[in-house]
């Protein structure tokens, strides 16, 4: 009688298809899609979020001394004095898994002085030693966790992160974060994480509705008149819109619109 025997080949072969599969799940959140359809994941009706009568975000952290994109300390700070209730973070994770403020790793690296080491993260210990453009400072979510309990009126709309539990564990504030989301996937798994005010980036009617999506981030080429945006703002839904730089660049019928438009410039 043959004995069974696994081959080598074979065993790492199903070793590196179970950490496929785990890192698709982890990533685009295809089992809460599966788990809501099913019926054993129940969401909530999604809150309005009131913007009374703010209607700007500041973009990337906020514009410093002419410089976009640098979501540092200083930049944030200048915006919250400037007046923004509403500012914009991109968060990275770590090499050591902890989420700071980066547009990207390499623009990251290199504006902090390590251009040669790509796309690779910093870890956190090299996060704290490291100056953006030789001035501004780093963030970490856990620092501005910390910004946030100073000032309890600002709400800052994160961008590019998916790990929501991470978030939530770093930055235990969910009232005054927005998480934006890329797939229904990826909003329900924000909303069952337990955040409230979750923006799905996109304009499907079907899904919207489904979902009863409250918070769209849509960009400039959207028809202001159009009816179904209009009927899906007097009902208290928010548009995030994107493209205009300048608030001054902002046309008249796009402020009608229960909307906020990320700038860089009021």
């Amino acid at each position: 009688m043959k004995r069974f025997v696994i081959r080598p080949f074979v065993l790492v072969g199903v070793i590196f298809t179970i950490i496929l599969l785990w890192a698709t799940a982890h990533s685009y959140k295809w089992h809460y899609g599966l788990a809501y359809h099913l019926g054993l994941l129940d969401l909530k009706p999604a809150p309005i979020l009131n913007i009374d009568e703010d209607r700007y975000i500041a973009h990337g952290g906020g514009a410093i001394d002419g410089i976009r994109y640098t979501n540092s300390s200083e930049a944030f700070i200048q915006a919250i004095d400037d007046g923004y209730r509403f500012i914009e973070f991109d968060l990275r994770l770590s090499l050591d898994g902890h989420y700071f403020g980066a547009h990207y790793i390499d623009d990251f690296n290199h504006n902090t002085g390590h251009p040669y080491q790509w796309l690779i993260p910093p870890t956190v210990s090299q996060i704290r030693e490291r100056r953006i453009l030789n001035r501004y400072t780093p963030l970490l979510l856990a620092d501005i966790n910390e910004i946030l309990d100073k000032y309890p009126h600002v709400i800052i709309d994160i961008d590019k992160g998916e790990d929501y539990s991470k978030m939530l564990q770093e930055c235990p504030r969910p009232e005054q974060m927005i998480i934006e989301t890329t797939t229904p996937y990826r909003y329900i798994a924000a909303r069952a994480t337990g955040f409230p005010y979750v923006a799905f980036d996109g304009y499907d009617k079907e899904i919207i509705e489904e979902l009863g999506i409250k918070i769209l981030v849509l960009d400039d080429g959207i028809d202001p008149n159009d009816p179904y945006l209009q009927k899906y703002c007097d009902k208290g839904g928010l548009l995030l819109i994107t493209g205009f730089k300048n608030a001054k660049d902002i046309p008249a019928d796009f402020l009608k619109l229960n909307a906020l438009f990320y700038i860089d410039e009021k």
